[in-house]
């Protein structure tokens, strides 16, 4: 061996067999190897005491806290760890002579761990080492009972039962327990040839043979044996509940302080994030630890730790699986670093000291050549002469970063199903790259892309075809691809799914560095060849400054995504949509704190978002169609109203964009296809590259505008800043300042809140004017409609829309508020509806600031009125209204005007609603006001106004003449005249019945009164006659009333006698006949009518038979219903016997039917009236109509009535 290689360094020969991740089922023929070589770390020691102390209190007491869960990160030899575990406890292992426990006496210096460990090793027991996914059956994760169905297969293997076949493992536990199991295999192996183990799987095969011995050996018959067999696999089944009874009768049965250990590998990926079964196994330990009390144990290695499952769980749920792992132990990174420096990289003394040494020699030059890029996570180096003689030929980060790739590899699905399920260890990584490089001389370094060949058997045929292909390549004539290249491709592989270490050229050149002596800036530029040419045969791709491995599938991915094809303009319109969305969102420019410019966006000349605004930002990209030259672009900078910024010729961010586009396009064309499992991963990582890119483009972007030429109005800008976004803010203001030069006519910005001030301010108004701070801004208006002929008009959004717009800019609240100074100094009318808006009107604000309403009000310069007018309508406002504190100015006066107009119409025709129904004097004075004031208050503009005042002067101040005295009328003499119109309609009434001259000459005397056209003067003498007129005709009515007034007793009274007379009729009737005599009192005493009164006389009449026949009917109801009564009751006694009865004596009837009289009521004036008028001359006469009467009385008679005459 030469001194001066690799191998030479190590305590140990590097190639001696060492396995990686040891399997659970592993044959034993190493196993001596394994406990002789295996490190114990200071964190392992630690592991071991936790664990064993556990243990060691089960076997002192009960306990239910039997579960331990070992974790730690792939690759960590978690399963190793629990290899050793099962050594440690089985006391029937022995390995030439020794206990494994006595390979750990110069191990670990630890007391109390050593003897837990040997008094662990000395109790018997039962070791079950398994790994769950292997012993899983073919429906595996999807059975909601998938691991209690592996405890009882891994149980029934223990047991010697079969493994495959629960309910075949069931029929030999029933023989076991019956002593038959024994005679059973011998009476097997007897008749069929061979060991029933070895044949028991194929039982349908052998089924007569079974059953057969099973007749033979047991009580069974041939029938029930045949149904076990052939129902046993659908009639068996297994619980969480039933396993645990079963192991637990099971432990029974063995000898005093026995212990069950189930050691369960890979357990947590097994679970993963399926909630059923990580229950599923809650429940089996809890189970377990219930029934068996500390005496069966379980054991399970998962690469997450216990907390990072419970995202997938309830808390409730995840507490009691915590509770249920009451043993938790995790092996750190830092613990395989230190036993792959004890077992695989331990140096003689000589070659660690001579190690130290060369450190010492090159300690400046490793620390410069060992860089990572600022985005790296923190990559360790060698920091002393110890650490490089203990990792050497490795660097320190390799230990780190190899466990990240072979997790990331791992979870990403790029490796085969043993790298998945855990059989590639750093351990082993580490000393197969040793052995790669074990001759080479003391200067060499293992690059990272060594390790690619430690775990290139175990990867998926996708990666390893490139990989091979590449090398195939690199040994041809004349192919561009060279043996660095496919190094660093390999390296690009292991390195691809490490977020924390970004492929850029620094991090790749400082990972495939192999000597102590390289050059770093040669290794550098040689790399940078290498990934051209890996670019160049498209086995890698470039985004940013990354460089990504592609692997066959992602090869002809990249390849359909370049053949996309996306227009230019495309790719122009969205960066623009990036430019004008992240870096310089902004649709406003604020050149001060009151004005806000919007402004449109294009691109190229392409409209990006248009809003139609006055100015405007226009990005030219090195793509632009148009000519690009300094004049060309300033001469563009003089047409448009708009900011130019051009672009410099790197059109990085353009290829970025493109990029981006053509991945959308493949990304939507691959939607409506069927899905290939293969490159649903190729497309996720797509989508995550279209996000990288994203970020970059902005980054890109921002850097573009930083360095890009900005031209307004024809003249190239020196710019203040390189920022982006304030260089285009910038722009936009020097554009502002030159595009709108009168904007400084408005010296103060006013709120819309000041409006309302403006409108309110009265006395301002008053004086015609006042202080105005825009008062350039108002004079331009004014002179704007002065242009207008006196009939012409704009419309005020015409108005607020030209002051808008360049030159001048101004906000609509100091153009709103120029033109409400106007209105307020009448040097403006605005009109709504051909209705003047006044400067005090309650909704002149919300009516000018409405967008709708602005299309519709309009502006005209205002027209002085001739003060004759003003002077006219003033009297004619005193006289009418004896107001002499009147508006001086037009509007002021008008409106005040119309409002008393108004006030004035509403007054008179509220008089006029008493003539509806009555006759009062000098109704047309009325009218004619009316029709005057309906006119005047419908005239909207000043000059008609003052015209039609002066116009119809006369009549205003006829109607102030009258009117004064028919108000003073309505309000005191409208009562007085009411009242003699009323006793002048009473006698009217009752014309017929008085006859005393002095009453008629009373009526006669108002009459003449209330007919005059102005009674005025003479009302007061009709308070005098109406009250002489009532004594007088309250006497006639009184002496009128008093017959009557007896007659309605007196009918009354008689219909109270009948009523006394039927207790029924009274308690049904009484109440409304009472009611309706009391009624006719009522009226008899407020009458104030002879017609009235003598009515009443005649409705107590007939109020009188109305009762009275009313009763009788009543009555008579009530003779007919028991008539009837007595009748049945008659029938009843009379009913002949059956004609087979005896019939007894006859005897006197008991019930006699005795009709009832019935009252019928007739008025004696009607039998009076049915003759007409009758002359008597004689005695023969008489007795003749006495004769007709009695006739008539005679057919009303007969032994049942009553005839009641009144």
């Amino acid at each position: 061996m030469d001194i001066h290689t690799i191998e030479s360094l190590f305590h140990k020969d590097i190639n001696r067999d060492i396995q990686g991740v040891i399997k659970v089922d592993d044959a034993e023929e190493s196993v001596f190897q394994e406990l002789d070589e295996y490190v114990v770390t200071e964190e392992l020691t630690q592991h071991f005491y936790d664990f064993f102390q556990a243990y060691s209190k089960s076997m002192d007491r009960q306990t239910d806290k039997m579960g331990v869960w070992i974790s730690g990160f792939f690759g960590s030899g978690k399963s190793h760890f629990l290899k050793i575990l099962s050594y440690l406890l089985d006391s029937d292992r022995s390995i030439d002579g020794m206990k494994p426990v006595d390979f750990f006496t110069e191990k670990v210096d630890h007391p109390d761990l050593l003897s837990w460990m040997k008094q662990a090793s000395d109790i018997p027991n039962d070791i079950v080492l398994f790994n769950v996914d292997s012993k899983s059956d073919a429906e595996g994760k999807q059975s909601r009972e998938a691991i209690v169905k592996v405890f009882n297969k891994v149980f029934n293997e223990m047991r010697g039962f079969s493994g495959a076949n629960p309910w075949l493992a069931n029929l030999e536990e029933t023989l076991e327990k019956n002593d038959q199991y024994d005679r059973f295999k011998d009476t097997f192996h007897k008749q069929y040839g061979g060991a029933w183990e070895e044949h028991r799987d194929d039982i349908y095969y052998i089924e007569d043979y079974v059953v057969s011995i099973l007749v033979q050996v047991t009580d069974m018959s041939e029938d029930a044996a045949r149904n076990w067999i052939r129902q046993g696999p659908d009639t068996y089944s297994i619980s969480i509940e039933s396993f645990a009874k079963r192991v637990n009768d099971y432990v029974k049965t063995r000898e005093e302080g026995y212990r069950l250990i189930f050691l369960a590998d890979e357990m947590g990926q097994y679970i993963s994030a399926n909630t059923n079964l990580m229950l599923n196994l809650q429940t089996v330990v809890e189970d377990l630890g219930k029934l068996t009390r500390g005496k069966v144990w379980v054991i399970v290695t998962s690469q997450q730790d216990i907390d990072a499952i419970k995202k997938n769980l309830q808390s409730n749920d995840f507490s009691k699986i915590q509770g249920r792992f009451d043993t938790r132990l995790s092996l750190s990174s830092a613990n395989v670093d230190e036993v792959i420096q004890k077992r695989i990289l331990a140096k003689t003394e000589g070659a660690a000291e001579g190690l130290r040494q060369r450190f010492y020699q090159n300690e400046a030059h490793l620390k410069n050549i060992f860089e990572f890029s600022d985005q790296t996570a923190e990559m360790r180096s060698f920091e002393s002469a110890d650490d490089y003689a203990a990792v050497y030929p490795f660097v320190p980060y390799q230990f780190n970063l190899l466990q990240r790739v072979f997790t990331a590899v791992r979870e990403h699905g790029a490796s085969g199903k043993h790298l998945a399920e855990g059989e590639r260890s750093l351990l082993s990584a580490f000393k197969e790259a040793a052995i790669q490089y074990e001759h080479e001389n003391l200067h060499t370094l293992v690059p990272f892309s060594a390790f690619y060949a430690t775990i290139d058997s175990f990867l998926e045929n996708t990666v390893r075809s490139v990989i091979i292909q590449a090398e195939q390549d690199a040994k041809r004539e004349n192919h561009p691809i060279q043996e660095q290249d496919v190094e660093v491709l390999k390296l690009l592989f292991l390195i691809r799914y490490v977020k924390q270490v970004p492929s850029t050229l620094d991090n790749i050149t400082t990972l495939m560095i192999d000597r102590v002596d390289a050059e770093r800036l040669d290794l550098k530029k040689s790399i940078q060849g290498s990934l051209n040419r890996l670019l160049s045969q498209y086995l890698i791709q470039s985004s940013g400054e990354e460089y990504l491995f592609l692997t066959n599938e992602e090869q002809d991915v990249n390849n359909e995504i370049n053949r996309m094809d996306v227009a230019t303009s495309e790719v122009v319109m969205k960066i623009g949509e990036r430019i004008f969305t992240d870096i310089f969102p902004d649709r406003k420019y604020r050149y001060s704190p009151n004005y806000d410019f919007a402004f449109d966006t294009w691109m190229d000349e392409r409209s990006q978002g248009s809003l139609n605004a006055e100015i405007g930002i226009t990005i030219l990209t090195p793509y632009y169609e148009g000519e690009l030259t300094p004049e060309a672009v300033r001469f563009m900078s003089t047409q448009k109203n708009t900011v130019i910024v051009q672009l410099p010729e790197d059109t990085s961010y353009f290829e970025e964009m493109e990029d981006i586009l053509k991945i959308q396009r493949y990304l939507r064309n691959q939607a409506g296809q069927q899905q290939d499992p293969r490159f649903d991963e190729i497309r996720a990582r797509k989508n995550r590259e279209m996000n990288e890119k994203n970020e970059r483009i902005g980054i890109l972007l921002e850097e573009a505008i930083a360095e890009s030429t900005v031209v307004v109005h024809g003249a190239e800008q020196e710019m203040m800043t390189k920022r982006a976004a304030e260089k285009l803010r910038e722009g936009l203001k020097i554009l502002i300042q030159t595009h709108y030069s009168k904007l400084g006519y408005v010296a103060h910005i006013h709120a819309v809140d000041e409006l309302k001030e403006i409108q309110q301010d009265t006395q301002l108004r008053l004086e015609g004017g006042g202080e105005d701070p825009n008062v350039q801004a108002t004079e331009e208006i004014l002179r704007y409609l002065d242009r207008f002929q006196q009939m012409q008009q704009v419309t005020l959004r015409e108005i607020i829309d030209r002051y808008n717009k360049a030159p001048f800019g101004w906000k609509e609240p100091d153009i709103l508020a120029s033109l409400m100074r106007l209105l307020r100094d009448q040097e403006l009318k605005l009109l709504l509806n051909q209705e003047l808006l006044h400067i005090d009107d309650a909704q002149l604000i919300k009516n000018v600031t409405t967008r709708n309403m602005q299309d519709r009000i309009l502006a005209a310069r205002r027209k002085r009125i001739n003060p004759r007018l003003i002077n006219g309508t003033q009297e004619v406002l005193e006289d009418l209204f004896g107001v002499r504190s009147l508006p001086s100015d037009e509007d002021g006066l008008m409106k005040e005007a119309q409002r008393r107009f108004e006030n004035e119409l509403k007054e008179v025709q509220d008089l006029l609603k008493y003539y509806h129904k009555k006759h009062y004097p000098q109704k047309a004075v009325l009218e004619a006001g009316e029709r005057l004031f309906t006119a005047v208050i419908q005239i909207r503009q000043a000059e008609d106004f003052y015209s039609f005042v002066d116009e119809n002067e006369d009549e205003f101040l006829d109607y102030a003449d009258e009117v004064g005295r028919i108000k003073d009328f309505f309000k005191n003499q409208v009562d007085i005249y009411d009242s003699a119109r009323e006793a002048i309609q009473v006698f009217e009434n009752s014309r017929t019945y008085v006859t005393d001259d002095s009453v008629k000459d009373i009526v006669d005397q108002m009459q003449n009164i209330t007919v005059q056209e102005k009674p005025y003067n003479q009302i007061q003498e009709l308070p005098q006659l109406r009250e002489q007129f009532n004594e007088q005709i309250t006497d006639l009515l009184e002496h009128e009333s008093a017959p009557v007034r007896e007659k309605v007793n007196s009918d009354w009274g008689a219909v109270k006698d009948v009523l006394e007379e039927s207790p029924e009729a009274k308690e049904k009737l009484y109440r409304h006949w009472e009611s309706l005599f009391e009624n006719i009192k009522a009226r008899l005493e407020r009458s104030n009518e002879f017609a009235t009164i003598i009515s009443l006389n005649e409705e107590s009449e007939r109020s009188k038979l109305s009762a009275l026949q009313e009763i009788d009917r009543f009555n008579n109801e009530l003779i007919q219903k028991e008539t009837e009564r007595r009748k049945q009751e008659v029938e009843k006694t009379t009913e002949s016997p059956a004609a087979d009865t005896p019939q007894p004596e006859p005897a006197a009837p008991k019930v006699k039917a005795v009709p009832q009289q019935k009252t019928i009521t007739l008025a004696k004036k009607d039998l009076m009236k049915q003759h007409g008028m009758v002359t008597i001359k004689n005695e023969d006469d008489i007795n003749n109509f006495l004769e007709e009467i009695r006739k008539e009385l005679e057919q009303q008679l007969d032994e049942e009535t009553v005839i009641r005459l009144m």
